[in-house]
């Protein structure tokens, strides 16, 4: 099941810079994380692969959560294919050469229902679990990213029965999915896995595991 949205990841080459630029802007930190491990089965999805990367995990004082990610000191060649007001986080956007698969994705994939036209939501009983994505249609998009994208690169979803989920996503078009995988953040242990939507958009399900 997908219970709700995590987190838009933010990639940083400076994690303290970063985080004092947030700040600024009205997001308080909630933990941190250095040193966690890159598995190899991440490779596909990361333009330049390194053995560890860093996080720090913010939200906003309107109850938006952000993670700046911290891969590499060099900024990447590639953006991600996300989009969003840092100053007033509401609505997400994603710009796509093909809206009409991605539509397919985020509704038949992650359970989105369409509230105007491109306008996506998904809704829980769990304020902040909600997220808003406007689809945009853009002929100069890129056509795939990568987790240390610039910009903000990946969507992260909180679900239970990961593995259920990642076969009925698969279905609905995501594609180079990296293997679940196990790693500590935070003092809770988690499943992970990554994949693109048909657009070529990183996106995250997380599974907490009892520990």
């Amino acid at each position: 099941m997908i219970l709700g949205f995590d987190h838009l990841s933010y990639s940083s080459t400076d994690l303290d810079r970063s985080a004092e630029k947030l700040r600024k802007l009205g997001y308080t930190e909630q933990f941190s994380e250095t040193g966690l491990e890159n598995y190899p089965v991440k490779k596909p999805l990361l333009e330049e692969f390194q053995p560890l990367h860093g996080l720090r995990y913010f939200k906003h004082s309107n109850g938006f959560a952000l993670e700046a990610t911290y891969y590499r000191d060099t900024p990447a060649t590639s953006s991600g294919l996300f989009q969003i007001d840092l100053e007033n986080p509401e609505i997400i956007s994603l710009h796509t050469r093909r809206p009409d698969k991605e539509y397919r994705f985020w509704t038949k994939g992650f359970g989105f229902k369409e509230q105007d036209e491109g306008k996506l939501a998904f809704t829980t009983p769990v304020p902040q679990w909600n997220c808003t994505l406007q689809l945009v249609k853009d002929d100069r998009a890129g056509e795939t990213s990568y987790l240390d994208s610039s910009g903000y690169p990946c969507m992260a979803f909180l679900c239970t029965r990961l593995e259920e989920e990642l076969k009925n996503l698969q279905e609905a078009g995501a594609h180079t999915v990296v293997d679940p995988h196990q790693i500590e953040v935070n003092s809770k242990l988690l499943t992970l896995t990554m994949f693109r939507s048909p657009s070529g958009a990183v996106c995250e399900l997380i599974q907490i595991d009892k520990q």
